[in-house]
């Protein structure tokens, strides 16, 4: 009796494992978008770009790292030319499969290294006014994998970047968000 459950244990946990290895693995992808960022004296779109890759653990949970670069948006002010934000973002993504079509929806939240750079223009004289600081990334969207080809994913998504900076004339903190539309593409190995 106590051989048969042994047995039955090892059985189911070895076709569970087996399950479980289909859906892990490596990914690697690119990301295009298109941004809208707007603050005091700014109210402009750019495009987007980012290199992603991560782990897939089960077919319910990822961990993805991008590295990306939101755009350069151009100013109205005086003093700020433009503001351009680039850095590096890591995700946790929850999946929900929606049947055997290879369609699933996702969220995604996670934090991020950003590198914000405001070129100011004071007369004739230009500079640049960088700072680093942490970003709360969360987003949201669907997926498409052709139940015929695996390797290949399709993506569109929202993404939202949320951080705070501090003036450069004060010791004020702005807080910043930047709206993010996605369409990409990723390997899977």
């Amino acid at each position: 009796m106590k051989l048969s459950k042994l047995t039955g244990i090892i059985l189911a946990t070895s076709m569970t494992c087996s399950v479980l290895a289909d859906d892990r693995g490596w990914y690697a992808g690119l990301d295009i978008g298109s941004t809208s960022y707007s603050e005091q004296g700014f109210e402009d779109s750019a495009s987007s770009g980012s290199a992603l890759g991560g782990w897939k653990f089960n077919k319910y949970f990822k961990l993805q790292g991008n590295l990306y670069s939101l755009g350069e948006y151009s100013s109205n002010s005086d003093i700020v030319d433009s503001v351009e934000m680039n850095g590096l973002a890591i995700t946790a993504i929850g999946t929900l499969p929606l049947g055997e079509a290879g369609f699933e929806l996702y969220g995604r939240a996670g934090l991020s290294i950003m590198n914000y750079i405001q070129n100011i223009a004071i007369g004739d004289d230009t500079f640049e006014n960088k700072s680093t600081g942490d970003a709360i990334v969360t987003g949201f969207g669907a997926t498409f994998t052709h139940p015929g080809f695996q390797r290949l994913t399709f993506h569109v998504g929202f993404e939202n970047y949320y951080f705070e900076t501090t003036n450069f004339s004060s010791s004020d903190n702005n807080s910043h968000s930047i709206n993010n539309v996605v369409l990409g593409a990723r390997f899977n190995f």
